[in-house]
């Protein structure tokens, strides 16, 4: 998909662990689960493109570019991606209750 000029680009860590959070949110409440991955896709896919830079540096990965940014979706889910000229790679997502320094980037850096 090409928003904005760039590519979005979704890793396969990150499909799995937006995977893994609907899962979670399926056993508590399916209706809830569903309605939080299509909140969240729509989020990466119509919010963050438009404006890549607008989101914090990702401190976990500072480069010289600022090109790895964190995005946070409603204070409880932390997005992490790199922008580049032609690309807007999303790497990860996870619970901000989580260890950030415990975080997988995948090797798709």
């Amino acid at each position: 998909m090409i928003v904005e000029g760039r590519e979005v680009v979704l890793t396969s860590l990150f499909i799995t662990q937006l995977a893994a959070i609907q899962e979670y949110f399926n056993e508590i409440n399916p209706k809830q689960g569903r309605k939080l991955s299509t909140n969240l896709f729509n989020f990466i896919t119509d919010v963050i493109p438009l404006h890549p830079y607008m989101f914090a540096e990702y401190s976990g990965k500072p480069t010289p570019e600022h090109s790895y940014r964190r995005a946070v979706y409603k204070k409880n889910h932390l997005i992490i991606y790199k922008v580049s000229d032609l690309k807007i790679t999303f790497l990860t997502i996870f619970h901000t209750s989580r260890n950030p320094s415990s975080i997988d980037l995948g090797e798709e850096l």
